[in-house]
C-alpha cells in the first residue's frame, strides 16, 4: 500500500483560501487572458464602434443620388435618416435585456450579423420601401456596440488599465462620424452609392469573423455557476419584464441623471437650431 498524501490533507491557511478566492473571480472575469488576446478584443470592439458610427453618416453625401434613383425627394430621405436615429435610441431597450437572456457574446455577435445583413439588403434594395425598411432596421443595432463594447472591456481589463482601453475604444466613436461623409463622398464621386453599403458589409463581416474567434463569453463572478433549468411561467414573466422601457425612465428620479439628460437635450437643441 502506498503512503497517504499528507500534504493534500494539510488544512489550508486563511491567506491561501483568500488567494484562491481572488484568483477564481479574476479568471472568470477575463483578467487572466493573455495580453495579445486582450489587444485583439480591444481592436474588435473599437472596430465595430467605428463601423456603426461610420454607417450613420457615410450616406449623407449620397442623398441626391439615392433620391434620383428611387424617384423621391431629399426630404423623404431625411425622414428616413431620422428614423434611423430613432431606432438607435430604442436599440438599448432590446440588446440590453438580450445580454442577460442569451449571453453577452451571442448577443454581441447577433448584433453584428444583423447590421451586416441589413447593410447588404440596403445595398441591394430595389425600391424606396425596401431601402427604408432595412436602413431603419440597421439602426436597431446602434448603441449595442457602444454599451456591450465597454462591458466587454470591463470584463477583461483591470481597473488600473481600463481607462486606457476605453480611450482607444472611444476613438472609434469619434472617428466614425467624421470619416463617414469623407469616404462616402469619395465613393459617390467615383462610383455608385451602393458601394458605400458594400463597404459596410465588408467592415461588419470582418468584425464578425474576429468577434466569433476571439471574443469570449465571460461569466460574472457574482453569479457563479448556475444550473440552467427549463423555463417556467415565473421565469418567462421575469424575462419579459427586462424589456419594460419604464426601467430606464425610473432612473430619472435621481437628480444627477435627470440634470444630465436635461443638459444633453438642451445642447442638442442649440446645435440643431
Amino acid at each position: 500500500m502506498g503512503q497517504p498524501d499528507l500534504e493534500s490533507q494539510t488544512p489550508k491557511t486563511i491567506d491561501e483560501v483568500a488567494k484562491e478566492k481572488e484568483e477564481k473571480p479574476s479568471a472568470e472575469k477575463g483578467y487572466g487572458l493573455p495580453t495579445w488576446r486582450k489587444c485583439i478584443i480591444l481592436f474588435v470592439v473599437s472596430w465595430m464602434t467605428l463601423a456603426v458610427t461610420f454607417s450613420s453618416t457615410s450616406l449623407l453625401p449620397a442623398t441626391p443620388e439615392i433620391a434620383e434613383e428611387f424617384n423621391t425627394t431629399t426630404e423623404i430621405l431625411n425622414i428616413t435618416n431620422a428614423g434611423v436615429l430613432l431606432a438607435m435610441g430604442f436599440s438599448s431597450l432590446i440588446w440590453g435585456p438580450l445580454n442577460n437572456l442569451i449571453g453577452r457574446r451571442l448577443s454581441y455577435n447577433s448584433a453584428i450579423l444583423m447590421l451586416c445583413a441589413c447593410s447588404a439588403a440596403s445595398a441591394a434594395a430595389v425600391d424606396m420601401k425596401m431601402f427604408t425598411a432595412f436602413r431603419v432596421l440597421s439602426g436597431l443595432t446602434g448603441t449595442s456596440f457602444m454599451v456591450s463594447g465597454q462591458t466587454i472591456l470591463a470584463d477583461i481589463f483591470e481597473p488600473v488599465v481600463r481607462g486606457t482601453a476605453v480611450g482607444f475604444f472611444m476613438a472609434g466613436t469619434v472617428a466614425g462620424p467624421a470619416i463617414g461623409p469623407c469616404i462616402g463622398g469619395l465613393i459617390v464621386t467615383f462610383s455608385n452609392w451602393r458601394n458605400i453599403y458594400w463597404l459596410q458589409v465588408g467592415m461588419t463581416g470582418f468584425g464578425l469573423a474576429l468577434a466569433v474567434i476571439f471574443v469570449p463569453e465571460i461569466k460574472s463572478a457574482d453569479k457563479g455557476e448556475v444550473e440552467i433549468e427549463k423555463p417556467d411561467q415565473n421565469k418567462l414573466w421575469s424575462s419579459l419584464r427586462l424589456f419594460n422601457p419604464l426601467r430606464i425612465f425610473r432612473q430619472w428620479v435621481y437628480p444627477n441623471i435627470f440634470l444630465s439628460v436635461r443638459q444633453l437635450l438642451r445642447r442638442k437643441t442649440i446645435l440643431t437650431q
